[in-house]
């Protein structure tokens, strides 16, 4: 058909009724046109699954609680791990879903930027700059392991 499209130059071409000028666009809209009538869409269907979000507990960082968020004793990984795995348990719950490695990735993202935000407000250096946020965590430790991730956490940011 497409071969046609381009080669027809018969004037008495049935193709197209007889007052619409035979050019390349009105018949190539005559095909375009056909292809709906044998090929239809398929009937829309209106049961489109909804998923439930699940919003973790974060205040697990705050001060006096189970894992406060601070530069001088970091969070082993695997709590954060541990955290999100639960976390998309939990969605998959709400939802009847099955666990999902990328819903679990998320949701250790997730605990990892609230945790980093968190300590940086707990260890009250959140409105400073990398430097001023150093001058003040080096006049009580010079542990280079704090300091590392404090310089991490303002290369995330940035």
């Amino acid at each position: 058909a497409l071969f046609y499209v381009h080669t027809c130059k018969d004037k008495d071409c049935k193709l197209l009724p007889d007052n619409t000028e035979h050019i390349f666009k009105n018949i190539s809209t005559h095909y375009f046109d056909k292809s709906f009538e044998t090929f239809p869409a398929p009937p829309k269907d209106n049961s489109t699954s909804k998923t439930t979000p699940f919003t973790p507990d974060y205040i697990i960082f705050k001060p006096n609680q189970q894992y406060i968020a601070t530069f001088n004793k970091t969070i082993p990984l695997y709590t954060l791990n541990e955290l999100a795995i639960k976390a998309d348990q939990k969605f998959d719950e709400i939802n009847n879903s099955e666990t999902n490695s990328k819903q679990t990735a998320f949701y250790f993202y997730s605990y990892l930027k609230v945790y980093l935000n968190t300590t940086t407000k707990n260890d009250s250096i959140s409105d400073l700059e990398l430097n001023k946020a150093l001058e003040k965590i080096i006049t009580s430790t010079i542990n280079p392991h704090i300091l590392a991730h404090i310089i991490l956490y303002f290369h995330i940011q940035s």
